[in-house]
């Protein structure tokens, strides 16, 4: 995949805006079926092994709201992958970054690829505008006040499958300190209990 302005750039961009903007959530909710359904393709697996890859560390198989989930994170625990629900059905999968206000651009784009790996594993040549909706969903956000990112702003569309519509999500948050963003992208109804601890260096849920 080609490699797009930094993230880094648009997002320490924020630390300096001052017009006032809506302070506004994101879009309206999604009645999102689950990736399974959508793509019976992308099993826990399927979507693993690419981040594999990336030497991601993988922790047992755990409980959460009542379904399987299995988290992985990132070497230097940066980055985390989760997935909720049964081995082959997955009910909705999210990957989350952080980026700290002094990162490099090279730390930057290696978050961003990140975020590709969790679209092409689950969607892979269905969806050739999933780069540019990325994209653009990021611009959105950074054109939020401070205020909209300390509360979380959320852009979010629905893929149209013939199963029914998948939410698809870009999650921005401005950590508690200001030090930096907290980014998710997750694909199906999971926008709650986001939470990462820089300090400690720990995601949520575990």
């Amino acid at each position: 995949m080609r490699k797009h302005t930094p993230l880094l750039v648009l997002f320490t961009s924020l630390i300096i805006i001052t017009i006032v903007l809506s302070a506004c959530s994101g879009s309206s909710k999604v009645d999102s079926i689950t990736v399974a359904e959508a793509f019976p393709h992308a099993t826990r697996e399927t979507i693993s092994s690419a981040f594999r890859t990336y030497n991601f560390n993988f922790n047992e198989e755990d409980t959460y709201s009542g379904q399987p989930i299995v988290t992985a994170a990132s070497p230097d625990g940066t980055a985390s992958l989760q997935m909720l629900g049964a081995a082959e059905d997955i009910q909705a999968a999210r990957t989350f970054i952080y980026l700290p206000i002094d990162a490099s651009s090279e730390f930057a784009d290696q978050q961003y690829v990140y975020f590709q790996l969790l679209l092409t594993s689950i969607f892979k040549d269905t969806w050739p505008a999933m780069e540019e909706w990325l994209l653009t969903a990021t611009y959105s956000i950074a054109e939020r006040s401070n205020a909209s990112l300390q509360g979380g702003a959320t852009v979010t569309t629905p893929f149209f499958s013939e199963a029914g519509d998948l939410a698809v999500s870009l999650y921005v948050r401005l950590d508690q300190d200001g030090k930096g963003f907290l980014m998710g992208l997750v694909v199906g109804d999971w926008l709650k209990d986001i939470g990462y601890d820089p300090t400690r260096n720990v995601w949520e849920p575990q």
